[in-house]
């Protein structure tokens, strides 16, 4: 009875004794499964960030290849690559996609996926907007000296001469001079004296916000293809050609469409002193008959260009982009073509519009403007200025051989109130909308007035707008991760 009640107990112990190996060995398991599992993941988290490494590569290729060849901003292409590992063989491989600017965009869309050579399953993909900015990366851009009374003046102001800055900036104000000779134009003792590039009574000297001298910009290197734009318009635009008249006047509707006119006859002439010569002429519409109405696409491309080879009229409400020219060829100093602002142009509230006005001469504000004039568009006076002339009073023109701007009385014949700027200005001569005596007292032009900046126009500027500068990359997304 002993044996068999001891034989008993040993094979309870036997049962315990299993019971514990099994627990342990399915705590062991899950622990070794546990730290399998997390090995597995830390492994895959080790190749998704390389994975992310290695598009990021593509990226860097197809930037490379877009820096290096500018014909690749206007085809859609693939690039297929290798990234190799420093201290070893390869560790993974890309696959590019660059699509090209829609008409009215200057970004180009890069999509790179990249993966493992190890895990090829874990991938990841990045896609970014890479442009060029268009020249409306400034809100103004001059060849020449430039005087901006007080105010606030918003957005990047450029000068490749000297600027007197009595308006506050909220932006660099840069000049390619280091010092200039500041004549009597811009308030300084006769003839001339020496000063720095950026000068003056605004705020932004002591915000830091004046910086010369900068590299000069190439007005040569930025002016629009006239002879390019001619030929598209020719063939899929609208084309103006000699209107046997005056010229052609183009008024944009907020329906879409844009109204066109022949000018048959212009307002008397008045003398005018343009900055170096005096002129007389009419700027200013008396009759016209119109001629026919267009609509403009809503997609924007070549049917959204606009070309006169005449002097031309603009004004209205658009609510589609467009690019206006006005060129008369071959380009001589007589034989040029102007834009005359026969009033306001705006954009339709929420259109998007974008507007280009592109003169190989000047763009003009006539004698005959409104008191309260508004200006969205950009405005590129291509070999001439932005400018609206000193109109001397009929009767009191005198010495024009001495290129005297200061004939008197001044009167309010010539004054006009407040000017609105809302695009960009870039002219390659002297610009100005505003005269006054040796007093500072408004004898002609626009008396005061604001800007805004369309920091939009930068990288969706109006169709067939110049870039100026290198790429940059406008946004980053990853569109898979995993």
């Amino acid at each position: 009875m002993r044996k068999w009640g001891i034989h008993t107990q040993k094979g309870a112990v036997l049962i315990i004794t299993v019971v514990f190996g099994v627990s342990f060995t399915m705590i062991l398991g899950g622990l070794v499964g546990f730290m399998t599992m997390q090995n597995r993941s830390a492994t895959q988290e080790v190749f998704r960030n390389q994975a992310l490494e290695v598009a990021e590569a593509g990226l860097n290729k197809a930037r490379w290849v877009l820096a290096h060849d500018s014909d690749y901003y206007n085809i859609t292409t693939t690039i297929d690559g290798v990234y190799d590992d420093p201290q070893g063989g390869p560790l993974g491989q890309y696959h590019v996609s660059i699509t090209p600017p829609a008409a009215c965009e200057a970004t180009v869309q890069i999509q790179s996926t990249g993966w493992t050579i190890a895990d090829p399953d874990v991938k990841r993909s990045v896609l970014t907007a890479n442009g060029r900015p268009s020249l409306g990366q400034y809100s103004f851009l001059t060849n020449s000296n430039i005087w901006f009374g007080g105010g606030t003046w918003y957005g990047p102001i450029h000068s490749n001469g000297g600027v007197r800055m009595d308006a506050n900036s909220n932006a660099l104000v840069t000049s390619a001079k280091d010092q200039y000779k500041c004549g009597t134009e811009h308030g300084c003792a006769n003839p001339w004296q020496w000063k720095n590039g950026v000068w003056g009574t605004g705020n932004g000297g002591t915000l830091g916000l004046w910086q010369y001298p900068v590299t000069p910009i190439d007005f040569d290197a930025i002016t629009v293809d006239l002879t390019e734009l001619q030929q598209i318009a020719s063939a899929s635009g609208i084309y103006l050609g000699n209107s046997n008249a005056y010229g052609w006047h183009v008024r944009f509707n907020s329906n879409g469409t844009v109204s066109i006119y022949k000018v048959t006859q212009k307002k008397p002439a008045q003398y005018g002193y343009n900055g170096q010569n005096w002129t007389h002429e009419s700027n200013s519409i008396q009759t016209e008959t119109l001629y026919q109405t267009k609509t403009l696409p809503a997609s924007c491309g070549n049917g959204n260009l606009i070309f006169s080879e005449e002097n031309l009229w603009v004004d209205g409400v658009a609510s589609r982009s467009a690019m206006v020219i006005a060129a008369d060829f071959p380009y001589t100093a007589s034989n040029n073509a102007s834009i005359i602002i026969n009033g306001n142009l705006t954009y339709a509230t929420s259109s998007g519009a974008k507007v280009a006005l592109v003169a190989q001469q000047d763009v003009r504000i006539p004698l005959h403007s409104p008191n309260v004039l508004t200006l969205d568009p950009v405005l590129f006076a291509q070999k001439g200025r932005f400018i609206r002339y000193f109109y001397c009073p009929p009767g009191y023109y005198s010495n024009p051989g001495q290129n005297n701007a200061f004939c008197v009385p001044n009167g309010s014949w010539a004054i006009r109130s407040q000017l609105y700027l809302r695009g960009a200005i870039i002219s390659n001569g002297i610009a100005a909308t505003t005269w006054v005596n040796g007093s500072g007292q408004v004898v002609s032009g626009y008396v005061s007035g604001s800007t805004s900046y369309d920091a939009s126009i930068i990288y969706n500027p109006p169709p067939f707008l110049p870039n100026l500068g290198e790429s940059d990359q406008v946004s980053w997304e990853e569109t898979n991760p995993s």
